[in-house]
């Protein structure tokens, strides 16, 4: 008699790609952020906010919403005037998103990580 026997203990298939795609996603995310915190900084301003919301799925039947503050400012780097746009962390309630979204008012000078071979790209700082 033969029997073939399988390993079922692993991450196969489909799901295996999701979970290594998912992984190469959040890796390029930290290293972009990592990276982008060792641009130099300017002083920036915000010129709008938003709250978006983003569906997402949490099983084969089930989904949630995610609250996710957008926050665009103005920077200038050598007399030319840039616009950047940040998406901020995700937040499971609205109430949430928007007490965060408190410290990003119109107006408020903020600090902008800038690229040093693109004015265009920017990264708002963290802090």
């Amino acid at each position: 008699m033969n029997y073939c026997t399988h390993d079922r203990s692993g991450f196969g298939g489909l799901g295996g790609l999701i979970f290594l795609g998912f992984l190469v996603f959040i890796g390029y995310q930290y290293f972009s952020d990592k990276i982008s915190q060792r641009w130099p900084e300017v002083t920036g301003k915000i010129v709008r906010t938003e709250l978006t919301q983003q569906r997402r799925q949490s099983g084969r039947y089930s989904s949630y919403t995610e609250y996710v503050p957008v926050v665009e400012y103005l920077y200038v780097v050598n007399h030319a005037t840039h616009v950047g746009t940040s998406q901020l962390r995700a937040f499971n309630t609205q109430m949430e998103a928007l007490n965060f979204l408190e410290g990003y008012r119109k107006g408020t000078r903020v600090q902008i990580h800038v690229n040093p071979h693109d004015s265009k790209a920017s990264a708002l700082a963290h802090g």
